[in-house]
């Protein structure tokens, strides 16, 4: 599925996703009433084609990690037949971040290792591998092998 191309500001997603989550009792509610409470784009997209990824996570064995603030990076140039590409939100009873990681069929594979936490849960949508490649085909630079 495609998405938006419009411009997505992160810092702002997360200070305007605390009001909305931080001190509530049921993250999960906070994060839909945010994403309804926006005009952009980006999330109706995530409150149309989202779900909450209800599966235990490990960190992500074998992953290209870059560190942390690298999640889209991780986890597209991490994936393969076994590791489905994911974006979505990262939400914990402190607010969401906009955030990428991989999912095999029994658990979520994070590869920022900064988001592996009890309280983190994850929402998001399952994007296909090959919509994934064209995409980083056309936004990272291509370079001489040899």
């Amino acid at each position: 599925m495609d998405r938006p191309a419009e411009s997505w500001d992160s810092e702002r997603v997360i200070h305007s996703s605390i009001n909305h989550i931080a001190g509530r009792g049921d993250h999960r509610e906070g994060l839909e009433e945010y994403l309804r409470s926006g005009d952009h784009p980006e999330m109706r997209y995530y409150l149309e084609h989202g779900s909450w990824r209800d599966k235990p996570v490990s960190l992500a064995g074998g992953a290209a990690r870059t560190g942390d603030n690298q999640c889209y990076y991780n986890a597209q140039t991490s994936m393969g037949s076994d590791k489905r590409y994911v974006e979505g939100y990262a939400v914990s009873p402190a607010g969401a971040i906009p955030h990428a990681w991989l999912e095999s069929d029994l658990e979520i594979l994070e590869t920022t290792p900064s988001i592996v936490s009890t309280d983190v849960e994850y929402f998001g949508v399952e994007f296909d591998p090959e919509h994934v490649r064209r995409a980083m085909l056309q936004t990272v630079p291509v370079v001489e092998l040899v």
